[in-house]
């Protein structure tokens, strides 16, 4: 039967922790009881796949934030761009303009 822990390491110096205390069912012959080792590493298992997904998800929270930043940069070069064609075009109109009528 797999016993439940209150422990769900957040980081990797929780998991260390949690090593430092994790102690195994003694036989009275023969050393550790088998079945209490394999419940720990399956403990030990699921503790590192929690820490791992909040890594996981910390650096995809960072890279959607630099995604949209990039985003924003492109919008903001894109209008800067068409802000900048819109005024030389009306810039050579003027000056196609006014060469017509000093011809």
């Amino acid at each position: 039967m797999e016993r439940k822990t209150d422990m769900a390491s957040q980081t990797m110096e929780d998991l260390a922790e949690f090593l430092k205390k994790l102690k195994f069912r003694r036989r009275f012959i023969g050393g550790v009881d088998e079945d209490d080792v394999w419940e720990k590493i399956g403990l030990l298992q699921r503790e590192y796949q929690h820490v791992l997904d909040i890594e996981k998800a910390k650096q995809q929270a960072l890279l959607d934030e630099k995604l949209q930043i990039i985003e924003q940069m492109q919008k903001k070069y894109r209008n800067e761009i068409c802000t900048d064609r819109e005024i030389s075009d009306s810039l050579s109109e003027k000056n196609q303009t006014k060469d017509k009528t000093e011809n």
